[in-house]
């Protein structure tokens, strides 16, 4: 049986003798090749992960003879077969082969002989982003305001907005260097952007607190409050729309009302002064007087409820009466003469009178 880590070894001996740390043809090896002491070259992370991949040689502990996994300091973990996959294929292109003992020595400090990190680093770290001063140690310094200010914030706003500029000048992405250079921009304004929006929620949560703490206070017993009030106030309209209803029925009732006796009394009048005309012709005589004499009569307007801010004020029943009261016939006459409601009063009229067979001078009768 093959030594598993023969591949792992070769690579140390080839290196040492001075070889290129990552071989052009390590693309294609198989996953058997893939055990050994490993440092994941990661020069955009500003770290290399060193990571530890072999066998379990017990097929009690490992039945199914699964790679397991290191990183780091970390828990092993068995990979999956598309784990194998997938690390055999990209990550292990960029694993450098190292000594145990290096290895461990950069599991112990944190970074490798080089200087190199060699633990996951934070946002900040991979954007060089310095943190803030504390208070205690002299931080914290003020504007010309007298506002504390916020390096942190400065500096990621000053990288965010040079990576603007980066992408305005980029222009249009018409090349592979330019869809890389794009690329690049915007993971670097996603990084910074989590650290500005991280900074944002930071100072805004007393804000958010204190307003909780006030919706606390006063909402529980306004909120309520305000749904009871638009709940009467919907009542109320709907009461409105029906005493308007009622009202306006019941002036139509007594307008109704009354040009039936005008009618009727005009009808009795031309039978005792007209004996010889015939029912149908006194009825339609009489009609068109009643509509004539209602048409001349004044206006009447419909009282209608109101609510007038947080007052409701009641409707009255009785319909109000205005009148007009004309003091100059003729220039009355002139002023509503060309008014549409006018004409259409007079053409009313006409209508009324040739029903009832009565042409007036200035008018005749039109027989269809």
């Amino acid at each position: 049986m093959s030594d598993p880590w023969g591949y792992w070894k070769s690579e140390i001996a080839r290196i040492e003798r001075g070889g290129a740390t990552l071989p052009d043809d390590r693309q294609g090896n198989e996953s058997a090749s893939i055990q050994g002491y490993w440092r994941v070259q990661a020069s955009k992370m500003k770290h290399d992960w060193p990571v530890l991949i072999w066998r379990e040689p017990d097929e009690l502990k490992n039945p199914q003879r699964l790679f397991s996994i290191q990183w780091g300091a970390g828990r092993p973990k068995i990979m999956a077969d598309a784990e194998v996959l997938e690390f055999t294929e990209s990550t292990f292109l960029r694993c450098q082969a190292v000594r145990r003992i290096d290895w461990t020595a950069a599991v112990e400090r944190g970074a490798w002989a080089d200087g190199k990190i060699a633990r996951p680093t934070s946002a900040e770290e991979r954007l060089d982003i310095i943190p803030s001063t504390p208070a205690g140690e002299g931080g914290n310094a003020v504007d010309e305001n007298g506002d504390p200010i916020d390096s942190e914030w400065e500096q990621i706003k000053a990288k965010l907005e040079k990576q603007i500029e980066r992408a305005r000048e980029l222009g249009p992405v018409n090349t592979k260097e330019q869809a890389e250079a794009a690329a690049n921009i915007r993971e670097t304004i996603l990084g910074l952007g989590k650290l500005g929006e991280v900074k944002r929620k930071t100072e805004k949560k007393p804000f958010d607190d204190g307003a909780a703490k006030v919706r606390a206070k006063y909402v529980p017993t306004l909120e309520p409050a305000s749904a009871i009030a638009k709940a009467l106030l919907d009542a109320i309209d709907r009461w409105q729309r029906a005493e308007q209803a009622r009202l306006v029925a019941e002036q139509r009732a007594r307008e109704a009302a009354e040009r039936k006796r005008l009618a009727e009394e005009e009808a009795a009048r031309l039978a005792a002064e007209q004996p010889t005309k015939s029912q149908e012709e006194i009825a339609a005589e009489a009609a068109a007087a009643a509509e004539e004499a209602m048409a001349q009569a004044p206006a009447v307007e419909i009282a209608k409820p109101v609510v007038q801010g947080s007052n409701f004020s009641r409707a009255q029943s009785k319909a109000k009466r205005k009148t007009g009261v004309i003091t100059d016939v003729d220039a009355f006459i002139a002023a509503i003469k060309e008014q549409a409601d006018f004409k259409e009063w007079l053409q009313g009229k006409a209508n009324s009178l040739a029903r009832a067979n009565t042409a007036l001078p200035g008018m005749e009768i039109d027989n269809g």
